[in-house]
Order: structure tokens, then sequence, then C-alpha cells
């Protein structure tokens, strides 16, 4: 569906991927702070609440960078 659309030129593919990625940020967000609120005090980390945070901050980044970069090879993969 997206490469019709992007071939009859409804919208440019970096329109695309910002849009589904905006679209998608709840989840991705959501996801790894359950996670991380879950097994940060289960293994028994750093009890700080900055290093809770931070672990958390470090967490949703890991997880939009893989997120975005599996999107950006699906999409280079299905143009090739």
């Amino acid at each position: 569906m997206f490469l019709r659309e992007h071939n009859s030129g409804l919208y440019r593919t970096d329109v695309y991927f910002l849009g589904k990625q905006l679209a998608d940020v709840p989840y991705y967000v959501l996801t790894p702070v359950l996670f991380m609120s879950i097994f940060y005090y289960m293994v028994g980390l750093n009890s700080a609440f900055q290093c809770f945070v931070i672990a958390i901050l470090i967490t949703v980044v890991l997880t939009q960078t893989a997120v975005g970069m599996g999107k950006a090879d699906t999409h280079t993969n299905l143009q090739a």
C-alpha cells in the first residue's frame, strides 16, 4: 500500500516515516517504561530515582532507534 501511494505522488517517504514514528510513539514509550518499572527493581539495581529515570530514558531511546532502523531497513528492501 505504501509503495502504491508513494508512486502515485501522495506523499514522500520521509513524511510517511515521520508520521508512522509519531503515531507509534505512545506504544514505543509505554512498553519500555512498563518493562523497566518491573525489571529495574526486580533485579535490584540502584534504588535512586534519578538512576531509575535515566535507565528508562536510555531504554526508550534504544527502542526508538531499533524500531526506526527496522522500519528504514524494511522500506529500503522494498524499494530494491
